[in-house]
């Protein structure tokens, strides 16, 4: 039997390999579906030149969507219903086409990695690793889909990458797995606990302030999609290391079901949670924002429960501290004002040849009044915008 640690050297080896090809999954997954979406969207009439490569998503905007827009050249706001027929368009099911489902079950395969993960190497370790999802997105959607490449992706690519690689350097070469009276231990532990009533105050505060202050600031609901993501963390690493040691035997221990209940209720309120803020907030400020909070809470959940930086050196904490900040820079710089700057590679869009202005700006940036930066809205072009 092959003995994989003699291969690579140790366990956290394994799990960082684990994360990075399970985010790659997940990144190659969502384009998929995206590309699944655009390709649904509209079933074209046979005269309609416009292609599934263009973006039909207008960038979304911090403020409610307002309804009916105004459209200089014809379209439809999502917000009155489905567009009429009549136009040569109609929404078409996605969940019905084999390439959507060919994402999910991608997905899954990557979310199962990411995992098997943490049963190999540290929470603190893997959480900064979603990285990879959104610096692969950043190649693959402007080749794939059209998406524009600014030269702010570039450079937000390169730090997130060099960071990443700081992250994995400096971590511990080491994870000791916890059995079930381990897990329990170091559960009641003081720095543990604290922990556990330093969150639990924060949700009651975040939950009281709920109703006056979550539609004025992204960080109410992004604050609990990053306390609930810590839990999820800790509660998955917790399982996925039993697993590891005992295999099937996980089910014979009753401190396996209380995990699960956290996990599953957990990433449950995260999905809710972040839903809410995208409904509300720019993706460009939801996506990076939530990307920190969640990693910053998921290191600190680890480090509470499993002793991540215990025994470090004072160097090695530095390290692990400026790749984390290099990381969250890059990310910033790749989710940020994708609508203001210029781009390298500019989206693509097939519209007639007559059309020459419309060509490198896509669906959503045709010249439609209300349909700019500031609209959030996707547009169905009219008849007149296509000719």
């Amino acid at each position: 039997m092959l003995d994989l640690d003699a291969v690579v050297g140790h366990p956290a080896t394994i799990g960082v390999a684990m994360a990075v090809t399970g985010n790659l999954a997940i990144s190659a997954a969502l384009n998929i579906q995206k590309y699944a979406h655009l390709r649904g969207r509209l079933v074209q009439a046979p005269h309609s030149p416009v292609s599934a490569h263009a973006p039909l998503l207008a960038p979304a905007s911090p403020r409610p969507r307002r309804a009916p827009v105004d459209l200089e050249r014809g379209g439809w706001d999502l917000d009155r219903g489905p567009p009429p027929p009549s136009d040569g368009a109609a929404i078409a099911d996605y969940t019905s086409q084999p390439l959507w489902w060919a994402g999910v079950v991608l997905m899954l395969l990557g979310e199962t990695g990411n995992f098997m993960a943490y049963g190999f190497a540290p929470a603190s370790v893997i959480a900064p690793l979603g990285t990879v999802t959104l610096v692969s997105n950043a190649i693959i959607a402007p080749t794939c889909l059209g998406e524009t490449f600014r030269r702010r992706d570039l450079v937000g690519m390169i730090l997130a990458v060099v960071g990443t690689v700081l992250i994995v350097t400096s971590s511990k070469s080491t994870d000791v797995p916890l059995d079930p009276s381990g897990l329990l231990a170091a559960i009641l532990t003081p720095r543990f606990l604290a922990y556990v009533a330093v969150t639990t105050s924060l949700l009651a505060l975040l939950f009281r302030l709920y109703s006056r202050y979550h539609a004025k600031t992204v960080f109410v609901d992004l604050s609990l999609v990053a306390i609930f993501g810590g839990w999820t963390v800790i509660s998955t690493k917790a399982i996925s290391t039993l697993l590891n040691a005992t295999q099937f035997q996980i089910f014979t221990f009753p401190i396996f079901y209380p995990l699960l209940v956290i996990m599953i209720g957990t990433g449950i309120l995260q999905i809710k949670y972040l839903n809410l803020a995208l409904s509300q907030f720019d993706a460009t400020v939801v996506i990076p924002t939530q990307y920190v909070l969640f990693t910053l809470s998921a290191i600190l959940g680890s480090a509470a429960l499993y002793d991540d930086f215990d025994d470090r050196a004072a160097g090695s904490v530095v390290t692990f501290v400026c790749a984390c900040l290099a990381t969250f820079l890059g990310v910033f710089l790749i989710g940020s004002r994708r609508h203001n700057d210029p781009a390298i590679v500019p989206a693509r869009s097939e519209y007639s040849a007559g059309d020459s202005e419309d060509q490198d700006e896509g669906l959503a940036h045709a010249n439609y009044r209300g349909a700019g930066s500031d609209s959030g809205i996707l547009v169905y072009p009219s008849d007149q915008a296509r000719r």
